[in-house]
């Protein structure tokens, strides 16, 4: 599982990825750099491909991949398109593991469309320390209409506190039982895009650098 000096390694290649240099800032943000990520781990992906999934242009795109191939994380092919190296495997693999992310309808929650879910093992920590109303003010301020914040324990029951309905938190507790989510997670639960959710995780890994402190 992730660990606090694994979050630490992968905050600050986020860093360096995202940095400005000669004052140009990048046209891109960490939630694409780990966006990319993501998508890298599964198959190999061509820049024009990425960049439409990314939602960011083309000469953005090309920026962000220089940069990882520049810190050793991905090798890029003629053909194929770039995928993960060995190094951003091995770099990449405990949060690939530890941090989950997906779609799912969620009953009593018709208006929220399909909500996106954003579910962290070992991160559950973050919200003894710093409080559901500061972490839900995190999502909103990353870019969620609405948050729902909560732990899946180790007995595979959510807890959020401050919601009491009863049928809602069976329903997420469902919905993380089928998609194999972890118990002692962090449960994320957005009414927005996957932008926001990256964004978020971006965040959550520079609260747990700092979480022994």
């Amino acid at each position: 599982m992730l660990t606090q000096r694994e979050a630490c390694r992968i905050s600050g290649i986020l860093g360096r990825v995202c940095e400005a240099r000669r004052k140009v800032i990048p046209g891109y943000g960490k939630e694409h750099v780990l966006k990319t990520i993501y998508i890298l781990a599964k198959e190999p992906t061509g820049r024009l491909k990425l960049s439409k999934l990314l939602g960011v242009g083309e000469a953005s795109t090309r920026t962000l991949l220089k940069r990882l191939r520049e810190e050793g994380l991905i090798v890029v092919d003629p053909v194929a398109g770039a995928e993960l190296s060995d190094k951003g495997k091995g770099i990449f693999a405990p949060l690939l593991v530890s941090a989950r992310i997906f779609r799912s309808q969620v009953p009593r929650l018709e208006e929220w469309g399909t909500p996106v879910f954003l579910c962290v093992k070992n991160m559950g920590g973050l919200l003894d320390r710093y409080g559901v109303l500061r972490l839900r003010d995190m999502a909103i301020s990353s870019g969620a209409e609405a948050a729902i914040i909560g732990v899946y324990t180790e007995n595979h029951v959510f807890t959020a506190p401050g919601m009491e309905i009863r049928e809602l938190k069976r329903s997420i507790e469902l919905i993380l039982d089928r998609n194999n989510v972890m118990g002692g997670s962090l449960i994320v639960v957005v009414r927005d895009g996957e932008d926001t959710v990256y964004r978020l995780l971006a965040r959550f890994l520079e609260l747990m650098c700092r979480r022994e402190g």
